[in-house]
């Protein structure tokens, strides 16, 4: 089975429904939100610093997001999303 990275016009549509979905559904409401940017295991991946760009993450300025390099396949990366988005949650609490 031949992987591929993510293509950035993919990515790009994303980012363009994730700022809808920001300015829309949870505009007023201070979520953590979680990425996994997966495939980050093969040659050609894009960075995290990429994936933010094509994202336009830096537009989300009023809620604490992560973009948490995994492998799906292999579960790498999946217990550090988990563990940011559980001390975002608790963090909330206090």
């Amino acid at each position: 089975m031949h992987q591929r990275p993510c293509d950035p016009t993919v990515c790009k549509l994303v980012g363009y429904n994730l700022q809808r979905i920001a300015v829309t559904d949870i505009k007023h409401r201070r979520l953590p939100i979680l990425f996994f940017a997966n495939k980050m295991d093969l040659r050609d991946a894009m960075s995290s610093v990429k994936v933010s760009q094509l994202l336009s993450l830096e537009n989300i300025r009023d809620k604490p997001w992560h973009i948490c390099a995994s492998d799906a396949l292999k579960g790498e990366g999946l217990q550090e999303g988990v563990d940011w988005l559980q001390d975002q949650i608790q963090a909330r609490k206090t």
